[in-house]
């Protein structure tokens, strides 16, 4: 026949080991606790800081748009202004072609 193991028996007593064990998982989730949240105080820091950078980088491109715009409004009257000096050019060159057809 073969042995089999002892079962085993439960007491209802307290020993060292059941209070260092406990005292363990106390400190355990303690440092799990005071580490989760100093993360946490660092990640809000890092979100204010990403949203701080955000509002910079917004107000950047409303100068820039407004640069932009500035600078589509002079292109527009450069263009206007050229436009006009080549209507001015062919009404020249048409009074000169009368002028020549006149003149022979």
């Amino acid at each position: 026949m073969v042995d089999l193991p002892p079962k085993p028996v439960f007491t209802r007593t307290i020993s060292v080991g059941n209070v260092i064990q406990v005292a363990v998982i106390l400190v355990g989730f303690g440092g799990s606790w005071v580490a989760m949240t100093s993360d946490l105080a660092a990640v809000a820091s890092d979100v204010a800081a990403v949203e701080e950078e955000i509002d910079e980088a917004a107000a950047a491109r409303l100068v820039v748009e407004g640069r932009v715009r500035a600078l589509e409004i002079e292109a527009a009257r450069a263009d206007e202004r050229y436009s006009q000096l080549l209507a001015n050019i062919q009404a020249i060159r048409d009074s000169i072609a009368r002028l020549e057809q006149k003149a022979q």
